[in-house]
């Protein structure tokens, strides 16, 4: 996605209310069925601040979970967004705005998991990393 170049590059001339961050633009999206898949990483050096997400998960046999979730440079889970278990056949939609946005630290993955292939996870996280 593109630079934040649109503001004064003399932040000395700042008035008024400018864009929120100095950073690059994420919109990064994946799905996962019998197991996990990476949504986005972390860069080194980098924090992603994140704004937005959305997730849908379905099951068609019941009894499975799915989990949208955030794990450390060592692939140990810190938090979840959406972490679903279905009882029965379903699906679920889900979204949510952040703000002040919710800091990622370098190193991290944000990511989709599901416990068998009747179960299906989308997601898309919405932010940037500076």
């Amino acid at each position: 996605m593109a630079l934040m170049k649109f503001r004064e590059q003399n932040q000395v001339k700042w008035v008024g209310v400018r864009p929120g961050h100095d950073g690059t633009q994420v919109a990064a999206s994946n799905v996962a069925s019998a197991g996990d898949a990476i949504v986005y990483t972390v860069p080194v050096g980098k924090v992603l601040y994140v704004t937005a997400w959305n997730a849908q998960a379905k099951d068609t046999a019941g009894g499975n979970a799915a989990l949208f979730a955030v794990r450390d440079d060592l692939d140990a889970w810190v938090y979840s967004f959406m972490a679903l278990s279905f009882a029965v056949a379903g699906q679920v939609v889900s979204s949510l705005s952040h703000d002040p946005p919710l800091e990622v630290p370098a190193g991290y993955d944000v990511y989709v998991y599901t416990d068998n292939a009747a179960a299906q996870i989308w997601a898309t996280v919405f932010g940037w990393v500076e």
